[in-house]
């Protein structure tokens, strides 16, 4: 009697152990199957480049302002500084604002940048737009020298405004002295311009 106990109760054993691994795998593969369960990986690449870099920031504001009275704002949802140098950082999604002493204000946007914290001047690459009273300019790459009080852009400008629009390769604007100089890199081609009736 005693025996067969012991046989039904290890029968028992390997079934609720059977059961219970079947159990296990079922509710796993759910999991994996199932798009609740996934992961997201947007996040989860975001959370490990900030565990890998520890000079990530997020919503960075920076101000200066000059002898003359200028004013230079910068900000960027996110960033980090160079590491092997920390007056320089990257940013990311940028928004930057020139106030001109004659109240002229100058706005920037773009999807990176290069920012100095110690001395202001600023390198815009990818999808920059510059407007200003009825002035608007694209480029790809706008190098915004502040202690020069210096804007020099390159590559595929186009520029509008109520009047005119030209193309060109090469511009560069003195803001105190708002003089600009627009050239082509190839000297044999000619800086493009139409007149407007209003923006294209």
């Amino acid at each position: 009697m005693i025996h067969k106990n012991v046989f039904y109760f290890l029968i028992s054993l390997v079934l609720i152990t059977l059961l219970s691994i079947m159990f296990y795998y079922y509710s796993t593969s759910k999991k994996k199957n199932n798009p609740i369960y996934k992961e997201d990986t947007t996040l989860k690449t975001i959370d490990a480049i900030k565990r890998q870099n520890q000079n990530f920031i997020e919503n960075i504001t920076y101000t200066s302002e000059d002898l003359k009275g200028n004013k230079y704002e910068i900000k960027s949802e996110s960033g980090y500084f160079d590491k092997k140098n920390d007056d320089i950082i990257f940013m990311t999604n940028v928004r930057a604002k020139i106030l001109l002493k004659n109240n002229t204000t100058i706005y920037i946007t773009s999807n990176k940048a290069k920012y100095n914290n110690k001395t202001s001047d600023t390198y815009f690459s990818e999808n920059i737009n510059i407007s200003y009273i009825d002035h608007k300019i694209i480029c790809n790459e706008l190098n915004f020298m502040f202690t020069k009080n210096l804007m020099s852009l390159k590559e595929n400008i186009i520029y509008q405004s109520n009047y005119e629009s030209f193309f060109a390769d090469v511009m560069t604007m003195d803001l105190v002295t708002k003089e600009i100089k627009i050239f082509m890199n190839d000297k044999s081609n000619k800086v493009k311009f139409m007149k407007n009736n209003g923006y294209n």
